[in-house]
Parts: C-alpha cells; structure tokens; sequence
C-alpha cells in the first residue's frame, strides 16, 4: 500500500475525496494552511484526563444538545456576530476551545496588520505596499479563521457528524433523483441527435474524398439545429448538476460529461460554421482539437482515480480528526504510537495504535479497542478500522521484516 507524505490532488477524482464532518456552509478564503507531514501525537495531560466518547448514556451531559452552528441565515441570524459555544471539560479535556478566534480579534488582527510597512521602500511605493499589506492580512484572517473551524470540528461529537450527514443526504435526496434520472432521460432523448451525427460523419467523408478542390464545405442547417439543441440541454444539465458535483461521484461523473459535451457541442458548431464560410481546413482541425482536450481532462480524471486506488493518504485534517478522537475516546490510553489513514477506493481505511497501561486486564483493552474501532467505523466514508492495543511505544517498527521468497 503505497502512501504519500502530503495532501494528493484529488479535487478533479470522480469518487471524491470523502470528509467525515460537515464544513460551515460559510465559505472564507484559505490563503494560510496548516502544516502538513506527521502529525506529533502528544500523551494526555494527567492533570486534565479525557472523558470517554464511546457509544454509552451518559446522564449529566447530552452532547447533541450542544449549540450548533445552523445551515442557514434564517435559523442562525448573524453567524460572526454569535458567541462561541460554552464547551466543559468534558467536551473539551485538551482545552482547545481557549484557541478560538472572535470575529473581533480576527478584526484588530487584520487591522493591525495592515498598519504595517515592511521597508523604507515600501513607503516610497505606497501602492505596491498597500497591496502586499492586504494579501499578508488576508492570509493571517484565512489562517486562524481554518483553526477555528478544525477546532470546532474536533470539538463536535461522532453522533453530531454523523446525524449532520444523514441530514444533508436527506435534503438533497429529491435533487440528487432528478439529478441522475433527468441526465439519464436526457442522454437517451440526444442518442438520436448522435446517431444523426456518425451519419453526417460518413457524409463528410465522401465529400472530402470527393470534392478537395472546394475551399469550403456546404453549410448543413440540421445539423447545426441538431447539435444546438443538444448544447442548450447539456448546458442546463450542467448547471443543474453544478452545486451536487462535489458530494456525490455519481453526480460528479454526470457534471464532467455534461462539461465535456459543452465543449464537443459548442467547439463543434464553431468549426462547422468556419469550415462552411472560411476554409474547410478548420473543421477538421477542430475535431483534432476537440479530441485531444477531451483526452485530456478524462486522463486527468482516470489519475486521480488511480491514486485512490493505490491508497494515497487521506487530508491532513482527516488525520487530525482521528487523532483528536483517539486520543479523547478513553482516560485510559496513555498515548498513540500510530495513525493512518488511506484511501481504498472512495472511502478511507484507519489504522490506530493505541499506548495503555501494562497493568490493564486482557478485557479491559479488548473493550477499550473495540470501542474505538466502532467509533471511527461510525464516521462516515471511512470503510473499515483497525485499532491496535500495546503497552509500550519502544519497540521496534512492526511489519517491516524483509521476506525473501
């Protein structure tokens, strides 16, 4: 299984890149990141031990009950303007509540930050620097703005991602049926308009064949009504499939060829009129074009399938967010020695090993483990987990003996 040290393109994959939480439907540049490769896995604070966040009833607290960001403006009025939610120890043993950013602070941050000037040069050209002012505060907002929603995703429960997710599955249901079945109508509606075209296809070939000395091709109305009503569909189809694109791959493969017949329609009606008014050389060089930006971007396509395929590893903040729970699932595991995670095919597969007391019964880590494992197979898209219990992080790596076969 092959994994890679940094987030893979995977943005143009057909299967997605699954995200087991909900992002805030409040989009905000993301100039600054945070830093990719390893993530230091700390041991628990004795001082402050983690509660438990397994699957059981627990009577003094209901973390659903929690306040909750809202999906839209009506429900939650002013979004920046709104307190953070009060978080206890409980729900918060690591502290990470006390790094959140009001909109105030992010405010005099910015402010301040484009009060600056770097040089003496940069006074000399107030524009020049008035402008790099401007990126450098917008990169330090995006920055703690991004650390404010991964600690507000940490600081969410399980069942809080998971009950949001079959929320927004439910609510795009009907668009995602109309969606698939519409596309489907509509590919089998211009089937027709597509044999018509292999038939103009052979037509044009007896007349290259036969008539090279035109300078022109004859203009063939129907077949440019044919390919204009199929664009006019395509292009609706593509804006209907537009805001589902990046949540379902069967929604993502119908946008890109929905995309992809924009470009044959309407490159193709462009070519057509050129090669029927100015010479009938651009034709067929637009046809070459057209093949060749069409064997592009489904190549583009196919790699980054493949790179799901062959186990690429999952986001930063994937990692980060199995950590954060492994680590807060029981005050009982001392540390972790091992987190990964990696796609297999569409959804991810987590692998976790956990640091617990030696002086623990076979039960007690059998328990512990399995809980765990139940719970980061709870998430969603993750497809399978494997948490591994040991008592001790000094030994050598496991799985690393080279078999001579």
């Amino acid at each position: 299984m092959s994994h890679h040290g940094s987030d893979p393109d995977l943005h143009r994959a057909i299967s997605l890149r699954p995200s087991p939480f909900h992002n805030h439907p409040e989009p905000s540049t993301r100039i600054g990141q945070l830093p990719e490769g390893a993530l230091p896995v700390p041991s628990l604070p004795q001082t402050k031990p983690g509660a438990s966040t397994s699957y059981e009833v627990v009577e003094s607290h209901d973390p659903v009950s929690r306040p909750a960001y809202a999906r839209n403006a009506s429900e939650s009025g002013d979004v920046e303007g709104r307190p953070f939610p009060t978080y206890t120890d409980q729900d918060d043993p690591l502290d990470l509540s006390s790094r959140l950013k009001s909109a105030e602070q992010l405010n005099a941050i910015q402010a301040n930050t484009s009060k600056k000037r770097q040089s003496a040069k940069d006074r000399l050209c107030a524009p020049v620097a008035q402008t790099k002012d401007a990126v450098q505060s917008r990169k330090i907002r995006g920055f703690y703005e991004g650390q404010n929603e991964a600690i507000e995703r940490m600081l969410k429960s399980v069942d809080e991602h998971r009950r949001e997710a079959k929320e927004e599955a439910g609510a795009d249901h009907l668009q995602y049926k109309i969606a698939v079945y519409g596309s489907f109508a509509a590919n089998v509606v211009l089937a027709g308009l597509q044999f018509v075209s292999f038939i103009l296809i052979v037509m044009s070939a007896r007349e290259l064949a036969t008539e090279p000395e035109a300078e022109t091709k004859r203009f063939h109305l129907p077949a440019v009504l044919a390919v204009c009503i199929a664009f006019a569909t395509k292009f609706a189809l593509f804006l209907y499939c537009w805001s589902l694109r990046n949540k379902y791959s069967s929604i993502r493969i119908l946008w890109e060829d929905h995309r992809n017949d924009l470009f044959i329609n309407g490159f193709g009606v462009l070519a057509s009129v050129g090669g029927s008014k100015l010479a009938w050389q651009i034709d067929p060089a637009g046809a070459i074009v057209l093949s060749c930006l069409i064997s592009f971007l489904w190549l583009r396509t196919a790699y980054s399938e493949f790179q799901l395929l062959i186990g690429v590893t999952a986001p930063t903040h994937i990692l980060q967010w199995i950590t954060y729970i492994s680590m807060t699932h029981s005050p009982d595991i001392v540390s972790l020695d091992t987190v990964r995670a990696w796609y297999s095919g569409p959804r991810i597969t987590v692998e976790v090993d956990i640091v617990l007391h030696p002086e623990m019964t076979l039960k007690e880590t059998h328990d512990i483990a399995e809980d765990l494992q139940n719970k980061l197979e709870g998430l969603p898209d993750v497809e399978r987990a494997y948490v591994h219990s040991d008592y001790e992080t000094e030994h050598r790596a496991e799985h690393f003996l080279k078999k001579e076969l």
